[in-house]
């Protein structure tokens, strides 16, 4: 499946009945036109929004009861705070079949998204240790770490035999010393970490294990004040990339109207950064696969996960003409990780500076004008670097559509006909050691 045919348009009749939730009626037409249609490209797209429907009732799967209940980690949350969130948009909800039913991590996104909502939960807060590994970093001159991660994927659902692509840490812009541990099964390939992104394949033809499992070591070190590498830019770093990266209004006119006739690329992707952590806060968002454009979705609700951020920062500074890649990992934190997305932006003279608009928005937000500066032109040792490049081919190929086609953070299981997603493949990752 070509996901160039989300530039298609869906027929008018099942576009509105999808936008309502009325999946089950939108299904049927699609079918119908399935049988009807000999475009190729409409077939393609039909067959996604299948894809997309299913998926969207998997990213919301809790009634407004069940929510409520997961909201009690929220000291003293009452269900009238519940229904001035979801009217401010602070809490992501969809109607689905005529109930309005809501994603999994709703505290997490109450808690990171609405201004006040931190405090009451002081479990989820991580804002002191932030700013204390920050400014350890500054004092220091650099930040130095090594981490254990054990990446896994329960198989106990699953009679077929399987392919596994485990993400692994690229071995540049100071990540060192990738060393692999345990694997549970034999490693038919990996990469050699210089490529846009990184992985280990595993294949298992029996049902023999419910869990397989990968670790590996990494160190990290980040240096404050110097730029991500000495690598150059090519053309790709410049160009569009359908559907997720394209230039055209109201982008091309914002970038115009920030940038004027300023010729220094240092400034204007200063001025652009300052634009996307001022203008736009944080929600999380459903699976991209669920999202046709996923800057229009940003740029018309004014809200966006780190991914979306990463994407209008390259797509705006490509638009004034400096080279920009998106890049992705893993982020640890003292008490957890999370997969998480940043970009990197090229000036002559000074090589890759990577940038996190996202967590730069964050702290504009909370009024910590030191680390909004810190993640202009710096990331920490806590960033874990696993992709380079938006929507980049697996080495070898993967042969079905991946699960998340645009990013590489979590593993990549395959059957012979489909991804097998995570509510079949149970998967996720710890960090068992951080020195």
């Amino acid at each position: 499946m070509d996901l160039k045919c989300l530039s298609v348009v869906l027929p008018k009749d099942i576009d509105e009945l999808i936008q309502q939730g009325c999946f089950e009626k939108a299904s049927l037409l699609v079918k119908d036109r399935l049988v009807e249609t000999n475009d190729p490209l409409l077939m393609d797209r039909l067959e996604f929004a299948l894809l997309q429907m299913d998926q969207i009732v998997k990213d919301y799967p809790l009634s407004k009861e069940m929510a409520f209940e997961k909201c009690a980690m929220i000291d003293g949350f009452t269900m009238e705070e519940m229904d001035r969130l979801i009217q401010a948009n602070h809490i992501d909800a969809r109607l689905i079949e005529g109930k309005m039913m809501f994603r999994h991590n709703i505290v997490n996104g109450i808690v990171k998204c609405a201004p006040g909502y931190a405090h009451r939960c002081p479990s989820m807060c991580m804002d002191q240790d932030l700013t204390d590994m920050i400014m350890t970093m500054i004092n220091d001159g650099k930040d130095h770490k090594r981490f254990t991660v054990r990446q896994w994927v329960d198989l106990y659902r699953v009679d077929q035999p399987v392919s596994i692509w485990f993400p692994l840490p690229l071995l540049n812009d100071g990540q060192t010393n990738l060393s692999i541990g345990h694997s549970t099964l034999p490693i038919v390939s990996i990469g050699n970490g210089f490529g846009n992104n990184n992985h280990a394949l595993v294949q298992t033809n029996d049902h023999t294990f419910d869990r397989v499992e990968l670790s590996y070591s990494i160190e990290i070190h980040r240096f404050y004040g110097s730029t991500a590498d000495n690598g150059e830019y090519g053309q790709n770093d410049l160009n569009e990339c359908p559907p997720q990266i394209v230039f055209k209004e109201p982008l091309n006119g914002l970038v115009h109207a920030l940038c004027g006739s300023i010729t220094s690329d240092l400034v204007k992707s200063r001025i652009i950064y300052d634009y996307i952590t001022t203008h736009f806060t944080y929600q999380f968002q459903p699976s991209y696969i669920t999202i046709d454009s996923l800057l229009d979705k940003m740029l018309s609700t004014h809200k966006g996960d780190c991914g979306m951020y990463a994407l209008l920062m390259v797509t705006m500074c490509r638009i004034a003409g400096i080279p920009a890649r998106f890049e992705s990992g893993i982020y640890v934190y003292p008490d957890g990780w999370t997969i998480h997305d940043w970009m990197a932006y090229y000036i002559q003279g000074k090589g890759w500076i990577h940038c996190d608009p996202q967590m730069g928005s964050e702290a504009y937000m909370h009024g910590r004008a030191m680390e909004h500066a810190f993640f202009y032109d710096h990331i920490d040792a806590y960033h874990i670097i696993y992709n380079h490049s938006f929507m980049d081919d697996f080495k070898p190929s993967v042969p079905c559509l991946r699960i998340d086609p645009y990013d590489n953070q979590l593993p990549e299981v395959q059957s012979q006909f489909a991804s097998l997603d995570s509510t079949i493949v149970p998967r996720g990752f710890t960090i068992d050691t951080m020195v």
